[in-house]
């Protein structure tokens, strides 16, 4: 592997997990420690990362994990506290599916029981 030009490539605090939409285009980042999700356009010709301009968006408390629907129009991020008491979330995201722009859903975060940690699809 030989790294590309540019990299590393700078998300916000303590990130914790990444996840690269299925049209291939986009890729987002979970921050633990920020309390956010930075999201970046994938260059074809290079595989650099481009901050987008509306980045980062903000998640509940400590965000663990992140993941994208099988159909690539929503990211689920899992929050593992809420508050002192330690009762996770999960932030829900629509995918704008021209630009990789995330905006929180109606609701959102919801309530995801104690310490949750990630999330699969079944």
């Amino acid at each position: 592997m030989t790294a590309i030009a540019g990299s590393p490539f700078a998300a916000a605090a303590n990130p914790s997990s990444v996840n690269i939409h299925p049209n291939g285009k986009f890729l987002d980042v979970a921050n633990y420690g920020s309390q956010s999700v930075s999201g970046f356009t994938i260059t074809p010709a290079d595989g650099a990362l481009v901050p987008m301009t509306a980045s980062p968006y903000a998640t509940g408390i400590s965000p663990e994990s992140l993941t994208i629907g099988p159909t690539g129009q929503y990211a689920y991020v899992v929050n593992s506290r809420h508050g002192a008491v330690g009762v996770g979330t999960v932030s829900v995201f629509a995918i704008d599916q021209a630009t990789g722009v995330l905006k929180e859903i109606s609701g959102s975060p919801f309530a995801a029981g104690t310490n949750p940690q990630t999330m699969a699809f079944r």
